[in-house]
């Protein structure tokens, strides 16, 4: 989990599939918070389920073969005059 947060931390990782069993206690609990918390602030894509993650890689597919034909970045823009929460 801290290897992962450190490469949202780099700018390194554009999706996170985080799956879990939610009908089951978990011993690192605070470490999958802290995980969700840093995708939160640095605005990554996140999938916690299957369906979730179907859709994160369908909308990323669709942004890569828009960059592709265009040979531009294709993104959610943030709303004007938004800063990123990680620079708070």
């Amino acid at each position: 989990d801290q290897q992962i947060g450190a490469m949202l931390v780099a700018g390194e990782v554009d999706a996170v599939f985080f799956f879990r069993d939610p009908f089951s206690a978990h011993a690192h609990i605070a470490d999958i918070e802290a995980l969700s918390r840093l995708v939160d602030c640095y605005q990554v894509y996140y999938g916690g389920n299957y369906r979730s993650a179907s859709a994160v890689l369908s909308f990323m597919h669709g942004n890569l073969k828009k960059r592709q034909a265009t040979g531009r970045r294709c993104s959610i823009m943030k709303p004007h005059g938004m800063s990123d929460l990680a620079e708070a």
